[in-house]
Order: C-alpha cells, then structure tokens, then sequence
C-alpha cells in the first residue's frame, strides 16, 4: 500500500495525489492502532483510489 500510495502522491494525476495525501495518514494510523488489519488498509486505500479515478480529471 504504501509503495502505491507514494507513487500516487507523485504522480501527475491530480486525483491520485488527493487520494494519497487524504487517505495515507488515516489508514496507517487505523492499521496501527489495530481499527484496520494490513488487508482492511489496502482494500479501502484501492477502494478510494479506484472511485478517485472514476471522476474526469
């Protein structure tokens, strides 16, 4: 997650950027905190990232 997530906060895809950016700090912190297994985190940060791209640029 945190491979995709770095690569779509550099990206050129304003979208992907938001995403990351929003998502990341949530998600790791829930995973931490134990509110999200490792698989909870991943499918929620590709869920966002799938609906983000669904949206026109």
């Amino acid at each position: 997650m945190l491979d995709l997530a770095f690569r779509d906060a550099t990206s050129k895809d304003g979208r992907l950027r938001s995403v990351a950016r929003a998502t990341i700090p949530l998600l790791l912190t829930g995973w931490h905190s134990g509110v999200y297994s490792s698989s909870q985190a991943y499918s929620s940060y590709v869920d966002g990232r799938e609906a983000a791209l669904r949206v026109p640029e």
